[in-house]
């Protein structure tokens, strides 16, 4: 049994009529509710659902029933009520075809941190939601952990993401709407492009409108220009050289500070931090480095 099935927990379609033992709301078992006693959660990070996916889920529980029972927790200001926790589509699928009474598995959680990380595993094993949705969830999740006294990392492996992965999502997750946009649209579904795209919106709405329009450039340019930004280039200046195209103008590195020691990174390497964030910095000293620009501690002084 995966950590997945122990916190969902399985169950056949019941026997019309038959009537259930009352189980113990700590463990897989289910307990029979009212649907009417169910009611949306706040945590829930699905705020769309595809009709057409949720007339193929409706039409698989009219003749199967369901496979997997709605997952729920006690409502903290309506004695009477639950709010669904895992399950959603299926709560709104049961509503459409007007039963008045589901198994549901009763969780005694209150916690936000560990609601999050249960509807996280959920919308993972389901038909899943979209990158704003998810961006939005993961920075509300950090939010909850970090106030449990839990770190970014240990919270992204908790959610099973990726370290650059996460990070990645939470730079998505306050985007601007012109970026969101770009997700929106189809224009790119690629978030290291979003987030290169949100970097350089916050830097200059006008340099964000040239990489953007009327063609999007590739996820490799647009992480070198964000990178160009961070390490001290004017966003005029990143501008001009783009719109007149002086590609001698761009300077050749930029000054970085890694752990006291100064040293310098090469721009004309930055694109190819689309494949990679790793790169390569030149101490004075003679040393050299490859670190990961994701997790290192890298400051950025200046061009070279």
């Amino acid at each position: 049994m995966t950590a997945f099935d122990s916190l969902m927990g399985s169950a056949s379609p019941p026997a019309r009529g038959k009537k259930r033992t009352k189980a113990r709301p700590t463990d897989n078992a289910t307990s029979r509710v009212r649907v009417d006693q169910l009611l949306p959660d706040p945590f829930q990070p699905r705020e769309v659902v595809d009709p057409e996916a949720l007339e193929e889920l409706a039409n698989s529980v009219e003749h199967d029933g369901l496979i997997q029972p709605i997952v729920v927790r006690r409502s903290p200001n309506n004695d009477d009520a639950f709010l669904v926790m895992a399950g959603q589509r299926r709560w709104f699928v049961i509503r459409k075809l007007g039963w008045k009474h589901v198994d549901v598995i009763i969780r005694e959680m209150d916690d936000e941190y560990d609601i999050r990380l249960l509807q996280s595993a959920e919308n993972k094993h389901r038909r899943g939601i979209s990158l704003v949705e998810e961006a939005r969830a993961v920075a509300a999740t950090l939010a909850a952990g970090a106030a449990r006294g839990h770190n970014r990392t240990s919270i992204a492996a908790a959610m099973g993401y990726r370290r650059d992965h996460f990070n990645n999502l939470l730079s998505f997750a306050d985007a601007p709407d012109a970026v969101v946009g770009l997700y929106t649209d189809g224009v790119t579904r690629n978030l290291e492009a979003l987030r290169a795209a949100t970097d350089i919106h916050r830097a200059s709405p006008d340099l964000f409108a040239a990489v953007t329009r009327p063609r999007m450039m590739t996820a490799r340019q647009m992480r070198a220009i964000a990178l160009r930004l961070k390490a001290g280039e004017s966003a005029p200046a990143v501008l001009k050289g783009l719109t007149e195209g002086k590609g001698r103008d761009r300077p050749k590195r930029a000054r970085v500070a890694l752990a006291g020691r100064f040293g310098w990174v090469s721009l004309g390497r930055l694109p190819t931090l689309q494949v990679s964030p790793e790169i390569e910095v030149h101490f004075d000293d003679g040393d050299r480095m490859r670190i990961n620009v994701e997790s290192e501690p890298l400051s950025w002084c200046g061009l070279g």
